[in-house]
């Protein structure tokens, strides 16, 4: 959702409005990263373009729902 506002010289400018009751389902599959390290360990760690896309949304402050 967008709100647009006019300045004084009848320019819009838009900018991101989001409301308290806005919730955004992302739906795909999750990836699990699985990381060699050099020293022989490794690690899991979860990973995909759609968990990135929730988790930066729920930096952004928006309830995020990740759907698998």
């Amino acid at each position: 959702m967008t709100q647009t506002t006019d300045d004084a010289h009848g320019t819009a400018e838009r900018s991101p409005t989001p409301r308290n009751n806005e919730h955004v389902l992302v739906v795909g599959e999750a990836i699990i990263d699985v990381v060699h390290r050099a020293d022989g360990t490794v690690d899991y760690l979860p990973g995909g373009s759609l968990g990135n896309v929730a988790l930066t949304l729920g930096r952004l402050e928006r309830t995020t729902t990740l759907a698998t």
